[in-house]
């Protein structure tokens, strides 16, 4: 059993265990639940010891507030110092369980992106407090930040800070290489001397992990396919999200989001962060930045859990979900599909006593026929120029002048039966034109009222409002194929609830675990051979390890038959409907909008189709008004 005293001697009454590292066990302690102890498996050096004391010795209230900065020594007891009284910090988690999907959904179910940006405002304030008292966090890494159920953020391991103490520096004497700058990589940190640029490196790694979904700015891939580790990668300055990505030879991995899904004045600062020239952003620019940046997010028109920044034009959350399949945020689905249409009756009301459009009656004007008058018949006529011919031909015998005048009489009713037999064939042929062009307006005055434009647009309306409508029934077509698929629903849940983060597998450490996750492997569900062999660093023996351990998790797996449908997936399908029927009902009001203006372009239309029925009319009263002069039937 572990006996701890206090300065004054007296014993500190040690609780549950809560916490194991390399270094110590941290306890609650017995009559207090905002407290704990550190110890420490080894007495504290006497450095240690040293920087314990002058960290007690800091009175910032505003510091204390946002770093868990130890509040007294504890001893053993022989009076050595082995350990440290400090803020018990419950409900908190590891900042870097606020990265991915899967991490984020167990231990901050309900965050969305305001939780996350707002998370990282905070984040910068503490790294501001840290430096505004002469201190440099140094050892920055995704477990030395923690957040709240409200993102509020604590800084811990406070101990290893860098600060001057009676004009002495102690130095902060370890560092994690991932979020180490590349003026410091590989350099003996225990020596070296650490300024708040060198936390702003690390400030800004943090950021773009809890921004960008758990990607390492660093881990891209390499366009000379060469298997750089992360800290090489680092070294040489391989932003693989910058402007100048492809000109270093790097470019995001698979699924990666652009820097575009933020706002521009934060996208910049991370080129100034992870660029070759300029300043590091400070703390101070980050608080700006975010803060701005929160002010700014305005919230999705499919997905209430999705927020982006308003310069944005549209959601790069749905585009993600879309293409990555992943639901990124929230515990609550969207709202559920509308039963029915009547959510929107403005839309619809041109639905309701369509009014069809018909050409207007109009009386057919009386055409002016020609007067008919008596004429002979063409038989007539043709006996009439045989008799006159039988006349001229026995005159030309007797007496040639004598056939003058019959014959004569003969051309003129030649002239007379031929222009009259043309004459008919023409009112015969205008006669036919003018019935067709009649019939065919008569046509088109019966279709008019089905084929005009507003009853083309009044059926693409009731098109929309029967999608609408049908998207209750969609659903639950989905849902049932989701209960029959219920089983590998289960083992895919259980797969993506199994952290890489929380296991032990053989060759995964932080670093390579930072480099999965920049490849969006957060858990066993994500590792295939092809996937994890894809990542910088990891070779054939790595990758079996992994696959060995998805499969050990697999097999762990157990069917429950009577579980209810996985709220994820149900929240999925809520979305894709919510989404389509968004999309649906945007058409429906430019649709509905329209209408008017159609009405008026088709009620244009049908006067005009009357008076084609008007002149068609006339046009044959005319011919057959002709014909009747010539004593012809139609």
């Amino acid at each position: 059993m572990v006996v701890v005293y206090g300065a004054n001697g007296q014993v500190v009454p040690l609780g549950d265990r809560i916490g194991r590292g390399g270094e110590g066990t941290v306890y609650r302690l017995s009559a207090s639940s905002y407290q704990a102890a550190k110890v420490f498996h080894q007495p504290m050096s006497p450095q240690r010891v040293q920087k314990v004391t002058a960290l007690i010795g800091v009175t910032d209230e505003s510091v204390r507030k946002l770093a868990a900065f130890p509040q007294s020594l504890l001893y053993n007891g022989e009076r050595l110092p082995v350990g440290i009284l400090m803020p018990l910090l419950e409900g908190y988690h590891d900042i870097h369980h606020l990265y991915g999907p899967s991490s984020r959904r167990q231990a901050f179910p309900s965050a969305d992106w305001r939780f996350l940006v707002r998370a990282g405002t905070n984040m910068a304030r503490a790294f501001s407090a840290v430096h505004a008292i002469g201190a440099v966090v140094g050892d920055v890494n995704h477990g030395s930040v923690l957040v709240s159920p409200q993102a509020t953020v604590q800084l811990i391991d406070t101990d290893s800070f860098q600060l001057r103490h009676n004009g002495q520096l102690l130095h902060c004497r370890v560092g994690v290489p991932m979020f180490t700058p590349p003026e410091l990589q590989g350099r003996d940190l225990s020596r070296t001397e650490r300024t708040t640029q060198h936390d702003d490196f690390g400030l800004a790694v943090l950021l773009f992990q809890l921004l960008m979904q758990g990607r390492h700015p660093y881990a891209g891939v390499q366009l000379d396919q060469r298997d750089l580790s992360l800290e090489e990668s680092i070294k040489q300055g391989r932003f693989a999200y910058g402007d100048q990505a492809h000109r270093l030879g790097v470019k995001p991995p698979p699924s990666a989001l652009p820097l575009a899904s933020l706002s521009p004045p934060v996208a910049q600062l991370f080129e100034n962060a992870f660029g070759r020239s300029g300043t590091r952003p400070s703390s101070t620019q980050w608080i700006s930045a975010l803060a701005t940046l929160e002010r700014s997010l305005v919230n999705c028109g499919v997905n209430r859990s999705h927020h982006f920044a308003s310069s944005l034009q549209s959601c790069p959350w749905c585009s993600f979900e879309s293409a990555s399949g992943l639901q990124l945020f929230g515990d609550v689905a969207p709202p559920r599909v509308a039963a029915s249409w009547s959510s929107s009756p403005d839309v619809w009301q041109p639905l309701v006593n369509v009014q069809t459009i018909h050409p207007p009656p109009m009386p057919v004007a009386q055409a002016a026929l020609p007067a008919a008058a008596p004429t002979s018949s063409a038989s007539t006529v043709w006996v009439l120029f045989w008799c006159l011919i039988g006349a001229t031909v026995p005159a030309l015998v007797v007496d040639p002048t004598l056939a003058a005048v019959p014959f004569a009489g003969a051309v003129v009713c030649l002239l007379l039966a031929t222009t009259k037999s043309g004459r008919r064939f023409q009112l015969r042929r205008a006669y036919a034109s003018a019935k067709k062009g009649l019939e065919k307006a008569e046509s088109l005055s019966r279709s008019f009222s089905h084929d005009n434009v507003y009853a083309k647009a009044i059926r693409d309306l009731q098109g929309l409002k029967d999608a609408v409508d049908a998207l209750p029934a969609e659903r639950d077509a989905k849902l049932r194929a989701l209960r029959t698929n219920e089983e590998r629903t289960q083992r895919d849940n259980h797969l993506k609830s199994t952290l890489i983060m929380r296991a032990s597998i053989s060759g995964i450490g932080s670093s390579r675990t930072s480099a999965l996750a920049s490849y969006g492997i957060e858990s066993a569900y994500d590792i295939t051979r092809h996937r994890v062999m894809a990542v910088p660093g990891i070779g054939p023996k790595t990758a079996d390890n992994l696959l060995a351990w998805r499969d050990s998790v697999e097999r762990r797996f157990v069917f429950r038959p009577n579980a209810p449908l996985d709220p994820t997936a149900v929240a999925r399908i809520d979305a894709e409907l919510a989404k389509e029927r968004t999309r649906i009902m945007g058409e429906a009001q430019r649709a509905a909008g329209a209408l008017p203006q159609k009405r008026q372009l088709a009620e244009a239309e049908a006067a005009e189709v009357a008076m084609r029925m008007q002149e068609a009319a006339m046009e044959l009263q005319q011919a057959e008004a002709a014909l009747n002069a010539l004593g012809m039937r139609p």
